[in-house]
């Protein structure tokens, strides 16, 4: 009964929406449907190719370049504008359909927008807009490692029966940012970082619990990865440096 109710009320209050791009897979897109479905929410499935190409037309217009995604030959820099684009793109449409969708169906008032990101994706996201753009965010205090841990799941699909929460806890964390190969994702958030979601939960316990500023920070490191790294490696490491001058920007 209780499950029953709250399918009835996220029915009226609760609109969810999936982005879905050239580069999103057909997993992804029917896991969000099936999570809508099981939460009770109003659902929406919209492509945002349209707009990324009209973004990139512009661009094309104004400087005679094309960027392409590093798997058809472009550089880094051109990979993550290209990922950019369509992270600020589902940005701009969330905040559009959040003040309009009520009106569009004649109904009063607006929407607020929310998000799933973690203190680890906001700690160390390069794409910009992704994470930091929702008014409010749903597993802001939380862990990568805690979202996806045993108990959670079990608390989770237990309490509320969201047992479609099982596939997309099994799903590897990624973006789906860049191309699809042969219809499969082969983007993974872990390799995009640099390093693994256990190091990041290293790091935000560092700043976070231990208030640590990047010098106090980069000393901690060196001795808690000493087995693995050498105080050189964890000083000039690209992700760490880049990792810990973001958190701080």
């Amino acid at each position: 009964m209780c499950v029953l109710v709250c399918q009835a009320l996220c029915g009226r209050i609760f609109t969810t929406c999936y982005m879905a791009s050239e580069n999103s897979s057909v997993g992804t897109c029917n896991r969000a449907k099936e999570l809508a479905a099981q939460i009770g929410s109003s659902h929406m499935n919209l492509n945002i190719n349209m707009a990324v190409k009209g973004m990139l037309g512009i661009f094309s217009m104004v400087t005679g370049k094309c960027p392409q995604f590093r798997a058809n030959g472009g550089s880094t820099r051109e990979n993550l504008a290209l990922q950019n684009v369509q992270a600020c793109i589902r940005m701009i449409l969330a905040y559009l359909f959040a003040q309009l969708s009520q009106w569009a169906e004649g109904k009063p008032g607006g929407l607020l927008v929310l998000g799933s990101a973690n203190v680890d994706e906001r700690l160390v996201s390069t794409r910009e807009c992704q994470c930091f753009f929702e008014i409010f965010r749903i597993f802001c205090h939380l862990k990568k490692l805690d979202v996806l841990s045993a108990s959670v799941q079990q608390k989770i699909t237990k309490i509320f029966q969201l047992t479609a929460l099982r596939s997309i806890m099994a799903a590897p964390p990624t973006a789906e940012l860049e191309p699809l190969t042969d219809g499969q994702v082969l983007q993974t958030d872990e390799p995009n970082i640099g390093m693994t979601y256990s190091e990041l939960s290293v790091i935000g316990r560092i700043r976070k619990i231990s208030k640590c500023g990047p010098y106090s920070m980069s000393w901690k490191l060196i001795h808690t990865w000493r087995e693995a790294l050498s105080p050189l490696q964890v000083t000039l490491h690209p992700c760490i440096a880049h990792h810990l001058l973001f958190s701080y920007c």
